[in-house]
């Protein structure tokens, strides 16, 4: 399902997880998300309950996982793009009252 460039450069080659694998680390990572309080619920402005996890990462396949681990928590992924700048990275933060962010 993911896969990883690895090797040395002229003898790349990819090295795949399987959807099992995808699922069992992605279920893992929200299970430890939730036992440490990484994601607790903050109160929209209309009374709504929600949970965000903020992800800031290149395209890989640790992205993935994290944001697959989301849906089994019912959190929110909320992006962070390092094209995004500083300034725009905290005003997202601020508003969503984002405490964790996976790097």
């Amino acid at each position: 399902m993911l896969g990883t460039l690895t090797g040395e450069e002229g003898k790349e080659q990819y090295t795949w997880i399987t959807y099992a694998e995808v699922s069992e680390l992605a279920r893992g990572f929200a299970a430890g998300c939730q036992e440490l309080n990484l994601i607790p619920e903050v109160e929209g402005p209309d009374g709504k309950a929600f949970r965000f996890l903020g992800i800031q990462a290149k395209n890989r396949k640790e992205w993935g996982i994290s944001h697959i681990g989301n849906f089994h928590s019912g959190t929110t992924t909320i992006a962070l793009y390092d094209t995004l700048g500083e300034e725009a990275c905290k005003y997202v933060i601020d508003q969503t009252e984002l405490i964790t962010v996976a790097l």
